[in-house]
């Protein structure tokens, strides 16, 4: 895993919280149940996770301020909303080049949704706590997982951007 500080600009963080805040309200979210696949799912009983595509403008922003970070630019990304008891099983990304998750803001360790990983060589276990404009990028196809949310929207919503690029077949001719 590669961990990155104040990946993208506070302007653009503070545009894209201000984007889901006026989508709280519209029928315009995707729910994990219905889109990831098994895996990602049989760890919880609870997997509700919400996403959304951002506007065309914040979409370009974002792809525009994060390219820096990766080899290739992203070809997915997508805001998600974590709700009280969802988390993600085990995984590892590994049918993308990369895969990363920009955390919009700070998140208590106590009030769960701890982003968990395994060293792809050694398999040590690692945490990290989700911090406002933390960028933690997969691009070794490490195992990972996040813990379920623990606390109730009352408290407030874990907020992120999952950004992926697709794999390129190095064998595919036009």
């Amino acid at each position: 895993m590669r961990i990155i500080e104040n990946a993208i600009s506070d302007e653009l963080i503070d545009a894209c919280i201000e984007e889901i805040q006026g989508k709280k309200k519209q029928d315009v979210w995707g729910i994990s149940k219905w889109k990831w696949g098994v895996p990602l799912q049989q760890a919880y009983r609870l997997t509700a996770c919400l996403s959304n595509k951002p506007d065309v403008h914040n979409y370009n922003q974002i792809r525009n301020e994060t390219t820096r970070h990766f080899e290739t630019p992203a070809s997915n990304i997508n805001y998600h909303v974590w709700l009280p008891g969802s988390g993600i099983g085990w995984h590892d990304d590994d049918n993308y080049s990369y895969g990363a998750t920009l955390y919009l803001n700070d998140w208590p360790p106590e009030k769960g949704a701890i982003f968990m990983w395994k060293e792809k060589y050694t398999g040590e276990l690692n945490c990290i706590n989700p911090k406002r404009n933390l960028l933690v990028i997969n691009d070794c196809g490490e195992d990972h997982a996040v813990s379920p949310v623990l606390a109730g929207e009352d408290m407030g919503l874990r907020m992120s951007i999952q950004i992926f690029s697709v794999k390129i077949n190095p064998d595919y001719h036009e």
